[in-house]
């Protein structure tokens, strides 16, 4: 059981680490091609903070934490719904909160709603890929007759 949960940590450090350098790839590159952009007024805010580089890994290790909701034995549909609330949740805590103190209600929205979309896109990549891996290995199975006699 030790071991069980040690992988599992190391699993969720692993996965946390892969979401923080994506995403910190992924905001250097827009970054960059907004920098390009000569009605950007104030390139001195293109740059990564400690405190968003901060907000950005506690996101990435929350993420990694509730990647832990698809090894529950419910429905593909109540798990993806437990995981989208705990991931709606964790961005209105990290990105919303804490990073802008004065936002309005519009642009709240309008980011949950961007995030609501980006999240969807990728869920329903990710479930395509894990179907096409299931019937994979469904396909790959050996054939067992159960009409074949044992003698």
């Amino acid at each position: 059981m030790k071991t069980k949960i040690l992988k599992e940590v190391k699993n969720i450090i692993y996965n946390a680490c892969l979401y923080f350098t994506i995403a910190v790839f992924v905001l250097m590159i827009a970054f960059t091609i907004a920098s390009q952009n000569e009605s950007f007024a104030q390139p001195e805010k293109m740059l990564l903070s400690p405190k968003l580089t901060g907000i950005i890994f506690s996101y990435s290790f929350v993420m990694a934490f509730l990647n832990l909701i698809w090894k529950i034995k419910y429905s593909v549909t109540i798990k993806l719904l437990l995981h989208f609330i705990g991931s709606l949740a964790a961005f209105a805590v990290f990105f919303i909160f804490m990073l802008e103190n004065n936002s309005t209600v519009e642009s709240t929205f309008l980011r949950a709603l961007i995030f609501t979309v980006v999240y969807f896109v990728i869920a329903i990549i990710a479930l395509i890929i894990g179907s096409i891996r299931k019937s994979r290995k469904n396909t790959n199975a050996d054939y067992d007759s159960q009409f074949k006699k044992n003698k």
